[in-house]
């Protein structure tokens, strides 16, 4: 047996490898997001792209790689999503747009007032829950860095910004 094909069965061995430990993680990870049989697509997808990824070189984080893969995935269904018109867009009138941009002594107390509730409602917060959603909302980072950073899993960074989301939308009208 060659070289070339050794190196490809070592391949498939990993990639068998890898469904079996991670396949049921990254399936629930996109049926969270994605409902029926897109879902099992989308997670076929993310392990043909991480077969690609393999002829590349090693991967040091194999778990951080997949997950980060189908975030990215998810993005781009939404992306093409948007393209195709399933968003639908929000059309602003001339009117509208010279509306909003009128800056009242009203409009700015109301902001004032939106800005401080906000911040009392972020300072309720736990503490970790709070550093969640502000690295996420305010710094941009994304999930699986943030569960790099504070040393938790992706799925406990995923629950700390839906718990912020629910109890801001509540505190916040």
């Amino acid at each position: 047996m060659g070289e070339p094909q050794a190196r490809r069965d070592d391949d498939q061995q990993r990639l068998k490898s890898l469904l079996v430990t991670y396949r049921p993680a990254v399936r629930g990870f996109i049926g969270r997001r994605v409902r029926g049989p897109e879902a099992e697509d989308l997670t076929q997808e993310v392990f043909a792209r991480i077969l690609g990824r393999v002829e590349v070189g090693p991967i040091e984080n194999v778990e951080g790689y997949l997950f980060q893969t189908a975030a990215n995935l998810l993005r781009e269904r939404g992306r093409q999503a948007a393209v195709r018109g399933a968003v639908p867009a929000i059309e602003l009138s001339p009117e509208l747009i010279a509306q909003d941009e009128a800056q009242t002594p009203e409009r700015i107390l109301l902001g004032r007032d939106a800005y401080r509730s906000m911040l009392a409602a972020l300072l309720e917060l736990p503490e970790r829950t709070r550093t969640v959603f502000i690295l996420s909302r305010f710094e941009d980072v994304k999930g699986p860095e943030i569960a790099r950073r504070l040393g938790v899993s992706i799925s406990a960074v995923e629950k700390h910004m839906m718990r912020a989301l629910a109890h801001l939308k509540g505190r916040v009208r």
